[in-house]
């Protein structure tokens, strides 16, 4: 079953499809294995950073063999999109979100044609309203990120920016950002902008920066209308935060496999989490 229909069930059953960046083995193979357990359809991404370090075949390779769905993530030039769309990806963001909303229609416009040219059946998503850039641990809110509901695109700018561009997804600004606040709670999310939108346009919706979000915020954003939910920076700092300890408890091993298997149980825990919370419970 293609991507899109595997969304549109996963919307209709109340769920969010959990999308998950990867940079390398054990990432992939944390996130492919709750996955299973679950029986949830699972999308992985790939930055532009991770892409050049994995190489795009061999991304393409290793998410095939664990039959999960693949995503170029925060795409912002048009090669980028012709790799992806060449390599074999399901699915591509051109992210043009900081720029004005006539300039990021055009260019989304553009990227969406030069994807589709190459891979008929590939999902474009566009982006609308500038979150950030950088999945890390931030000290304040990245510059220029929209978080107050007077400055998030409306229903209006929603419906036209999916007309005009023929996106197959959108991903709106409602007071998500990229990253993890150091000693802060994340913004709330607007779960009534996200309820709009979700009324204006007839294309799922995407909620970036999906760690550092509460609880309570996720499940009223979902049960509001997103249907995919990303993480990253949470995903890393498990993997970063159970290297560090297994490093340290295993001072003289010099066999990978052998200090590896307590970091992706680790990340396995934090997938398992975050698909409780988009709403697939334990088979």
């Amino acid at each position: 079953m293609g991507l899109l229909d595997r969304i549109r069930l996963a919307e209709r059953a109340h769920q969010a499809v959990g999308h998950f960046n990867v940079a390398n083995f054990e990432m992939l193979k944390a996130v492919a294995a709750v996955a299973a357990r679950r029986g949830a359809p699972v999308v992985i991404g790939t930055s532009e950073g991770e892409r050049e370090y994995l190489g795009l075949p061999q991304a393409v390779a290793l998410v095939r063999s664990y039959g999960l769905y693949l995503n170029a993530d925060h795409t912002r030039e048009l090669a980028g999109v012709r790799a992806a769309a060449e390599a074999g990806y399901d699915m591509v963001i051109f992210d043009a979100a900081g720029n004005p909303l006539e300039e990021n229609i055009r260019l989304t416009r553009e990227a969406t044609a030069v994807a589709r040219r190459i891979k008929p059946d590939i999902i474009v998503e566009g982006e609308l309203g500038y979150i950030g850039t950088s999945s890390a641990v931030l000290d304040a809110v990245p510059e220029g990120a929209i978080i107050r509901e007077e400055d998030m695109p409306t229903p209006d700018d929603a419906r036209r920016f999916v007309e005009e561009t023929g996106v197959d997804a959108l991903a709106p600004a409602v007071g998500n950002i990229h990253g993890i606040m150091r000693n802060a709670q994340n913004p709330a999310l607007s779960i009534e902008r996200i309820r709009a939108i979700r009324e204006a346009v007839s294309v799922p919706l995407v909620l970036h920066g999906g760690s550092g979000i509460s609880d309570e915020d996720m499940r009223a954003a979902v049960a509001a209308g997103i249907s995919v939910v990303h993480v990253s920076s949470e995903l890393r700092l498990a993997w970063r935060n159970a290297l560090e300890r297994a490093l340290g408890e295993n001072k003289d091993e010099l066999a990978p496999y052998r200090i590896m298997g307590s970091v992706v149980e680790a990340m396995e825990a934090l997938v398992a989490e975050k698909l409780t919370l988009f709403g697939w419970t334990e088979n």
